[in-house]
């Protein structure tokens, strides 16, 4: 949040009465965090990259909501030396939430930005802007996972580690499986449109 952190909103909303479920996104789940959020007045916390199934879970059950449909199985994740074997078809990268009518706009939202941010990716790489990129290549690891993409958040985790870590080693591989995931990212729906 730009203007008040987190804890101090629900800190504020707490002594204001409000209770209300209060569920922590973070990226910052260190030890002792959830000790400090449960003493701040959350009532939980989930760490991104965001498991849609699991916040939907976490919800229902402070709610006292159900589930209605099955738990969408995540696909097996073959390990990125896979990748640079060349032994992964060039299959499509799809959302496992692709299916879901309700997450589906999210979805398709996601699809055209990795090219954008790969682009300002490449160029951050160029001028030795590690930082940028390491940002740039957080949103698209979080982005990714929320939505569904789990081929794409293990290389954008190492290259978020190779960009933090400032060196510049290793970030041309990584970059190019990347670069060869992105234009294979499915469109949800594109299969019903060529028909």
């Amino acid at each position: 949040m730009s203007v008040m952190g987190g804890e101090t909103v629900t800190r504020l909303l707490r002594s204001r009465g409000l209770n209300t479920p209060i569920v922590a996104l973070t990226a910052h789940a260190m030890k002792g965090f959830g000790e400090s959020v449960l003493a701040a007045g959350f009532t939980g916390y989930l760490t991104k990259p965001i498991d849609l199934d699991k916040l939907m879970a976490t919800i229902a059950g402070l709610i006292g909501g159900e589930q209605c449909a099955p738990a969408l199985k995540k696909p097996a994740f073959l390990p990125i030396t896979a990748y640079k074997a060349g032994s992964v078809p060039r299959a499509p990268v799809v959302s496992r939430l692709a299916g879901n009518p309700r997450l589906r706009p999210a979805v398709e939202k996601f699809v055209d930005r990795p090219g954008v941010q790969l682009d300002a990716m490449e160029s951050a790489w160029k001028t030795q802007d590690f930082q940028t990129l390491a940002e740039l290549v957080h949103w698209l690891k979080g982005a990714g996972g929320t939505v569904g993409f789990d081929a794409i958040v293990e290389p954008a985790k190492q290259l978020e580690q190779l960009a933090k870590a400032g060196t510049g080693g290793g970030l041309n591989e990584v970059v190019g499986e990347l670069r060869d995931l992105t234009p294979r990212i499915d469109r949800p729906g594109a299969e019903e449109n060529n028909t």
